[in-house]
């Protein structure tokens, strides 16, 4: 009987590890892909910011050309 029961305790113990390996894994995978998406995001907002502000500094640059001609056509008059 005391066999028995020392050979449930041990694979319950198989069991119990080969199930703590498998979560360790999958939460390794988890972690990493969470780090890539957060990466890629990280990437997307600062392509966004970076276009944002473009469009920004291209607004302003054709509304100072638009000041400068009208400036250029009150000096040549």
């Amino acid at each position: 009987m005391s066999g028995r029961i020392d050979d449930t305790n041990k694979r319950l113990d198989d069991a119990r590890d080969g199930l703590t390996q498998r979560m360790d894994t999958l939460h390794a995978d988890l972690v990493s892909r969470m780090d890539s998406n957060n990466e890629r995001i990280d990437c997307f907002f600062l392509t966004a910011a970076t276009k944002e502000a473009q469009a920004k500094i291209e607004r302003r640059l054709t509304y100072l050309e638009r000041e400068m001609g009208d400036i250029r056509q009150r000096v040549a008059a």
